[in-house]
């Protein structure tokens, strides 16, 4: 699939963009990739790439950080413009909750507490300081984060989600159903990682259909289950770096 894709590039053809655009809900990761870069690669292409994230058929946040910048910063000034204004849209849907939130800044948290609200409800899919399990992004890389960035990663999860993090769904042969995010591939087989921890091999042979959800496995809403003093103290553990991970286990 790869190779075909990458053939598909070289060929200048008016169908091309349109048709690796209609079968983006159905990519694996690495083949996002693959066509992403070759959208980019073409003017015209990139064009019909902001075409379908303006009607929504592609999410903006499933568009990697590298590729948003390769288009905010494109030397064509138009261009610039439209995917800038693109990407703003695509974080404002939760802007009133992070507002809301906004007074976690000038709390004082506790990192025990906060660790014990990431062993309640993080570590199912998110590790870190050895604990936890690995479906989301290491924790470790949220170290030194200010808590306005830290805010914005908890509350509003989809607005930049990396295409190894984004959910699927598997249907399978026997009526037969698997969701989570994509481990790895293979020529024959795929293996995900559900959002209770548990991996899963499919065979290709078996597959009948593979869908992107485009949202990140950690769900939106999560200020429901936590009020802004117990975000300030599971802030003050995960991004405290070495001494809120001492202050922890005292």
């Amino acid at each position: 699939q790869k190779s075909a894709l990458e053939s598909l590039r070289k060929v200048r053809h008016a169908s091309t963009p349109d048709f690796l655009i209609r079968g983006w809900s159905s990519y694996t990761p690495a083949i996002r990739v693959t066509v992403a870069d070759a959208l980019l690669s073409r003017r015209d292409w990139l064009t019909k790439l902001l075409d379908a994230i303006q009607k929504h058929q592609i999410s903006g946040s499933q568009i990697s950080v590298a590729h948003r910048q390769k288009l905010t910063g494109h030397r064509d000034k138009k261009i610039r413009e439209r995917a800038g204004r693109l990407f703003t849209a695509v974080g404002s849907n939760r802007a009133g909750i992070i507002e809301e939130y906004q007074v976690v800044n000038r709390l004082v948290g506790d990192p025990r507490k906060g660790r014990e609200m990431f062993r309640a409800a993080c570590m199912v899919c998110h590790r870190y300081r050895d604990e936890g399990n690995e479906i989301g992004p290491d924790m470790a890389s949220m170290i030194g984060k200010a808590a306005p960035d830290l805010l914005t990663a908890i509350l509003d999860p989809n607005a930049a989600v990396e295409d190894k993090f984004i959910s699927y769904t598997a249907t399978l042969r026997g009526d037969r159903e698997v969701a989570g995010v994509i481990a790895s591939e293979t020529p024959t087989t795929l293996i995900f990682k559900t959002a209770a921890g548990a991996t899963e091999t499919v065979l290709r042979r078996d597959l009948l259909n593979l869908k992107a959800t485009g949202l990140s496995l950690m769900p939106e809403g999560f200020e429901a289950a936590i009020k802004p003093q117990t975000m300030a103290d599971l802030i003050a553990y995960i991004g405290g770096g070495v001494g809120a991970e001492v202050k922890a286990k005292k």
